[in-house]
């Protein structure tokens, strides 16, 4: 158990007609307790943005010292025993198209993997007459033993994935990337939300009629976005369609 100095929420509003509100509160409930989510001197929660709501250590909120996970002190054995979630409050609505939660130290981060992607059904809308709370489960730092989330809790690992043709169009996924073709025998992919640390890749030309000798690497590996070149028989670069797995934290 160790005492929580620093909470972030990290929320992208959609960019769809109408999906910032005119009027209405945001809070994030974690730990026990309710956070507003506003800050100080900024137009938050704006169409397409991507806001991150700092409590605790580096704040940005309005009312900083009254929105303080260190008063009354919170600490990380509190974060199991009760639900994390994001609630608005309005008569507006407010159409959510990714959230997350990171809480320190630990690294302890909270998410809902139902908003990954970019399509219809992969945001929700918040409203009174809608449903006004998105829960979010944790994804990354052990329980605290008693907290109620067992005492060795998840590993925190997330995986990206797809298959991509030799164009470079995704055919299917885990739908949290991009795909830019950056040339002959070369794809770019950008992670939707980047991992922490270095994480581990693979990749593998796909279909039937390829020789042996075809082959795909990853070329380039970093938090944010990998690069993967494919090759004909003679070792040089041609496209390919392919599949890919990123795994990390």
């Amino acid at each position: 158990m160790a005492d929580i100095t620093k909470i972030s929420a990290t929320i992208k509003t959609a960019d769809v007609e109408s999906a910032h509100p005119e009027n209405g509160t945001a809070y994030l409930g974690i730990a026990g307790r309710e956070f507003i989510l506003d800050i100080a001197g900024a137009s938050d929660m704006q169409q397409g943005a991507t806001d991150t709501f700092i409590f605790g250590e580096d704040a940005n909120v309005v009312e900083a010292e009254y929105n303080d996970p260190r008063k009354p002190q919170l600490t990380t054995a509190d974060l199991d025993r009760y639900p994390v979630y994001i609630r608005f409050t309005g008569g507006d609505g407010w159409c959510i198209e990714r959230a997350w939660v990171t809480v320190e130290p630990g690294g302890h981060e909270f998410d809902n993997f139902d908003l990954e992607g970019v399509a219809d059904n992969r945001r929700i809308w918040l409203r009174s007459d809608y449903g006004q709370a998105l829960y979010l489960t944790r994804t990354a730092g052990t329980p605290d033993p008693g907290s109620g989330g067992g005492s060795s809790g998840g590993s925190g690992a997330r995986i990206i994935w797809g298959n991509v043709d030799k164009d470079g169009n995704v055919q299917s996924g885990s739908g949290d990337f991009l795909v830019e073709k950056q040339g002959g025998g070369r794809y770019s992919i950008t992670f939707q939300r980047p991992f922490k640390s270095l994480p581990s890749a693979t990749s593998n030309i796909t279909d039937d009629g390829w020789n042996l000798r075809d082959n795909s690497h990853i070329a380039v590996q970093d938090n944010n976005h990998i690069v993967v070149t494919t090759g004909d028989q003679a070792g040089g670069l041609n496209d390919r369609p392919f599949s890919f797995q990123v795994i990390g934290t």
